[in-house]
Parts: C-alpha cells; structure tokens; sequence
C-alpha cells in the first residue's frame, strides 16, 4: 500500500508512525546526499496535511529532511502525545553538520525551525544537532524528556555521552519545563563551564526520575545547578563525581527511593558505603560494579541490638554484581529473606555472581551449598534470578 493510500484510508484515526532512515555508511557525495533527503522529505510533506491527527511521530533521519514542517506558519497537533526526532548522519561524514555548521551560521539557515504542538504532548525524545537545539523553544506542558543519543545502527539501548547536548542547552531547555517528571539526560559537547551556566540553581519542581550520563566534570557542574525538591528515581549512568554526588544526595529533601550506579567502574566499597548512609529511604538498590563484604555487610540486618542497625532498612529489590566468595552476600540475604509483619522484607533480587573458584576440583560442594540457598530464596517466595 502507497503512503498516500494509507494516509487516505486513516481518516481521523490517529497516526501512530515510525520513519527509520537506515545510515548508509559509506561516502555520501552531494549528488546522492540531494537525492536521498529529497525522496524522504516528499514523505514528509505528504504526512504534513494530516497533523492535526498524529498522536505518536518517530523521525530518525537528516534533520534537513525535516525542512517541510519548517515551511510551515503554524504547527498545530492537538491529538501529539509522543513525539521523537533524532538527526541520523548520512554517511560516516556527517555532511549535515559540516555543510551548515561550520560555513555559515545555522540560526540563519533554520531561523525558522518548528515543531508541532499541542496541550496534549507530554513525552519528546530529541537527539538533533547543537545549534538547531539552541534556537529550540521546548513545550511547557512537557512530562517526559529524553536527550540520549540515537544511533539505529546498533542494536545495543545503552547510551553514550551526546556530543549533540551541551550543558548550556540542557539546563536552558530544563529551565522552561516546570511539569517536567522523568528526564534522561546524555550530556557529551565539550565546553567552557563557565559564563553560560546560569548564576543560580534552576528548580524543577516535579521532577521525580533523573536518568543521568556525563563526564565527571559536567555531572558535578549539573548537579550543582539544579535543585530537584521531588526527586524519587536517580540513575547514574557510567561515570559521576563522588564528591559532588555525596554532597547532592545530603541535599535532597525528598525521600529517595532508588539509585542506581550502571557501569560506573571505579566506585569502591567506601565510595558506595557513604552514598548508601545518606539514602535511607532507598526501596531499589541497583549496583552493577562490584560490591563486596563492607557493603553487605553494613546492609545486613544485626541481631545484636534490641533496635536493628541497618543501612538502608525498606529495600525491597536489589541487583548487585557479587565476587566469591558469596559468605557476606548470604548472610545479608539470610537477614532480608526473613519475614517481617507476615511479609518478605525484600521482594525482588538479580544477583550476577563471579565464581571461577567454584569451576575448580572440590568445588563441587561449595556449589551446591550455594544452589541450595539461591533455591531455598526462591521457595520462600522470593522473586530472584541469578547468573552463575
């Protein structure tokens, strides 16, 4: 079926489309840039009398391509809901950029750049270049923001730093969403932290989900410009500031119900024991570098006392990645598999466990010692899975 056959039988259904363009990967001469961005924004422009009925828009393609919407006075879509744009270099050089960018000045070029509107968008997921996300006015009645690199070549979810997102621009985007709830932020463009970033902290009000990629250096300036009195879900992803990160967290007013450290590979035991002592509110602990004993340790309930000392006393999931020997981690979950007030304390676990010393002659027993605790969780009611 033709796009404009499918576009008739619509109706005022509303619109629900996806267009993927799928990066060549070769040298893209001027001849071939034209004619792929032209086929691509005659479909565009074929779509753009029917906005009033899209309600979830994909773009991963040039940004060029997108110069049909730019045409236009007004971009009105009251039905949008989710709306996604990523720049998808054409080629291994991104002719785009280096076409616009570097010969003249693209607010000049893109002076007019728009995009569609409506009191119901609520999630946008951008991933566009620099300068165009400078001139950008962002929707106030925004809930969700997402500017994490796109990259549809690969099959792989995780995020790397933005080399499109600036400090700068995050913070002014930022600024201009007061209902903003859940954010995942990738910032990668290298700068000057310094004049550009504003003079007090920027408040965001609703925020309860922070996803967070940066280099140290950006995640410190960040966090210290912005105060988040709601915040609930904290996500660190790859890289922090420890200093920085433990003064933010004695900053918070808010109960904090989960953090997660993703790939950060240097934070030691004293590093995650002090960060944990300032979050005691924590419901989901998620730590995929190593832990070792000190931590599980300071997270195992004591029987010593008549009033249990504990870190972080209301976990109810965990992830840990976990070395042999497994005694410090047996012990901690021993202590929260017990039943307290007729229900398990903890209720979800994902154990990665590294054991080379078991795959050894005698270690057949110590395995099975092992198995019989990981089964006897699980019997109890326990939602766990481990790797071994």
């Amino acid at each position: 079926m033709s796009s404009e056959s499918w576009l008739a039988h619509a109706g005022t259904v509303p619109i629900f489309c996806h267009i993927k363009f799928v990066d060549t990967r070769y040298w893209c001469g001027p001849e071939e840039h034209s004619e792929y961005t032209e086929g691509i924004k005659k479909l565009i422009l074929k779509l753009v009398p029917h906005i009033a009925h899209w309600k979830n828009i994909c773009f991963q393609l040039p940004f060029e391509c997108l110069t049909p919407l730019f045409d236009l006075h007004e971009i009105v879509a009251p039905q949008l809901k989710v709306l996604s744009i990523s720049h998808v270099a054409l080629g291994r050089a991104d002719l785009w950029y280096y076409r616009f960018q570097n010969q003249y000045d693209i607010r000049a070029k893109f002076a007019s750049v728009k995009f569609p509107v409506g009191d119901k968008l609520r999630e946008l997921r951008i991933d566009v270049p620099p300068s165009v996300l400078k001139i950008i006015h962002p929707w106030v009645s925004l809930e969700e923001l997402t500017m994490t690199p796109n990259n549809p070549a690969s099959r792989s979810t995780f995020i790397s730093p933005n080399r499109n997102v600036y400090i700068s621009d995050a913070l002014r985007v930022l600024k201009n969403l007061p209902n903003l709830k859940r954010c995942n932020l990738a910032i990668g463009g290298y700068e000057s932290l310094g004049n550009d970033l504003p003079g007090a902290p920027i408040t965001l009000p609703k925020l309860q989900k922070l996803s967070l990629h940066a280099k140290p250096l950006q995640f410190s300036a960040f966090l210290s410009a912005v105060l988040l009195p709601k915040l609930e879900r904290f996500i660190i992803l790859k890289c922090c500031d420890l200093k920085e990160l433990l003064s933010f967290l004695a900053r918070l007013t808010h109960p904090l119900t989960e953090l997660s450290f993703v790939r950060i590979q240097d934070l030691s035991d004293d590093d995650i024991f002090h960060c944990l002592q300032l979050v005691p509110s924590l419901q989901h602990l998620h730590i995929s570098s190593p832990v070792g004993a000190q931590v599980l340790h300071a997270l195992t309930p004591s029987t010593l006392t008549i009033s249990p000392s504990y870190l972080c006393p209301k976990l109810e999931f965990v992830e840990f990645r976990c070395q042999y020997p497994f005694d410090a981690l047996v012990a901690m979950m021993e202590g929260r598999c017990q039943p307290l007030n007729g229900a398990l304390q903890l209720k979800k676990a994902r154990l990665h466990l590294t054991c080379y010393e078991l795959q050894t002659a005698g270690s057949t027993a110590r395995k099975a010692e092992l198995m019989g605790h990981l089964q006897k969780w699980y019997n109890e009611g326990l939602d766990i899975k481990w790797q071994l």
